[in-house]
């Protein structure tokens, strides 16, 4: 992850502590961009303030969508590290599942790099939807050996399945 400017990390998405371990492990601030609707839930709307999550409108129609897309952009151009999990929603399989040209349309213009994020281990814990559920279930072992993997940034990306590759 470089130590300055802009960059857009896009992870694999498996588990609800996905953000947590990458602001734990990541060498810098990381600001999210997540579901206005989580954003602005009574529970987790000052955790979103603390950090500067970034929300993502997707019931307001097309324009609410482009300016929640706008500000992540204007964030990358003010040199934040920004991260969007572009598959859009957390794997019910433990299958990386396709993902969405929306991380493409914030880069567009900002010549910033993206840097590819494996989170590698989590399926199957209590976090993950394994089994059918999140959270109700007895973890399988102790402790649950997690990697997060952290690849070369890509200057300018050329397409989604370019990026969905490397992760």
């Amino acid at each position: 992850v470089p130590k300055e400017g802009g960059v857009l990390l896009v992870p694999n998405h498996v588990t609800w502590v996905d953000g947590i371990l990458l602001t734990v492990v990541a060498p810098r601030p990381v600001r999210f961009i997540a579901y206005a609707d989580f954003v602005h839930h009574p529970r987790l709307a000052w955790l979103a303030k603390v950090f500067d999550v970034i929300p993502i409108k997707a019931d307001g129609g097309p324009k609410a969508l482009i300016q929640s897309l706008k500000v992540a952009r204007e964030a990358l151009e003010q040199g934040s590290c920004v991260c969007i999990f572009p598959e859009g929603t957390l794997t019910r399989t433990g299958q990386t599942q396709r993902f969405q040209p929306g991380f493409l349309k914030i880069l567009q213009g900002t010549n910033c790099p993206v840097v590819p994020v494996r989170l590698h281990g989590l399926w199957g814990s209590i976090f993950s939807y394994r089994g059918g559920k999140f959270f109700w279930k007895w973890p399988r072992k102790w402790p649950y050996p997690v990697s997060v993997l952290f690849g070369p940034p890509i200057q300018n990306p050329q397409s989604v399945e370019e990026v969905e590759r490397v992760v």
